[in-house]
């Protein structure tokens, strides 16, 4: 009874913990991909205008956008769309200046459109995320009391389970139960995760699209495992077409 009273409360957890986890993977993908491209054209252009100002005897400004690939991409945030917004600067005032020189470099009004978009939907997500943080704190408060009530109804079959050693069958299935609710020995969640993965990737799946060990409560990512405490291993795995999602909670020896 305890059984079947459990199933269909670790479904409706895992189908929130699966929204959970792409509010938050989601947001991040999206800000990941406008970064890229930021970062692609205006290392693309910069580099092109760089050269072209170098031949105008304006050294100091070519100083100022000549940056490698490497260095565009250590630009954080609001450094990178201020540095984006400089070259767009000098740009669009070589263009203003009509040198015939310029179009011989590939440069023109075309460019300073797809930086100048480039730079406006990057900045629109660095400067607003709370639309996907929003949601996840939504998400995440409601997820609290399904953890709750789960984690309840295991500590009941917990005690329960003892009941089944009672032939050889009902001590298997004990075994198996208390094993797979308890992690032993690896504290460095890292590892575990790698382990897992190695695991997974052993039977050849199409792809692995994420496993965590999180915080139970909080679902931060767990940095360290402590003795005694509960957390939950959300993962979400491609074999073929289809999607396998699962969430464990275990508790930690």
């Amino acid at each position: 009874a305890r059984a079947a009273e459990l199933r269909p409360k670790v479904t409706a957890l895992t189908g929130l913990t699966a929204e959970q986890q792409a509010a938050t993977t989601g947001y991040a993908a999206d800000k990941a991909r406008e970064e890229q491209e930021l970062e692609d054209i205006a290392h693309e252009v910069g580099q092109v205008l760089a050269g072209w100002l170098e031949d105008q005897g304006r050294q100091a400004d070519a100083a100022q956008i000549d940056l490698s690939l490497s260095a565009w991409q250590g630009l954080r945030n609001t450094d990178l769309i201020a540095k984006a917004k400089l070259l767009h600067q000098h740009l669009s005032a070589a263009i203003a200046e009509k040198s015939p020189t310029l179009a011989e470099y590939g440069l023109d009004k075309a460019d300073a459109t797809a930086l100048a978009k480039e730079t406006a939907d990057f900045e629109a997500l660095v400067a607003d995320p709370s639309v996907a943080i929003s949601r996840r704190k939504s998400l995440t408060s409601a997820l609290r009391p399904r953890f709750r009530e789960v984690a309840e109804l295991l500590a009941k079959m917990d005690r329960l389970v003892l009941r089944f050693r009672r032939d050889e069958p009902g001590t298997h299935f004990a075994a198996a139960w208390q094993a797979a609710r308890i992690i032993h020995g690896e504290r460095d969640p890292n590892k575990i995760v790698e382990e897992m993965k190695a695991m997974i990737l052993a039977n050849d799946p199409a792809g692995i699209d994420y496993v965590e060990i999180v915080d139970a409560e909080t679902l931060e990512t767990k940095r360290i495992l402590n003795g005694g405490e509960t957390v939950l291993i959300p993962l979400a795995v491609r074999f073929g077409a289809t999607r396998l999602i699962d969430n464990t909670i275990v508790t930690i020896q």
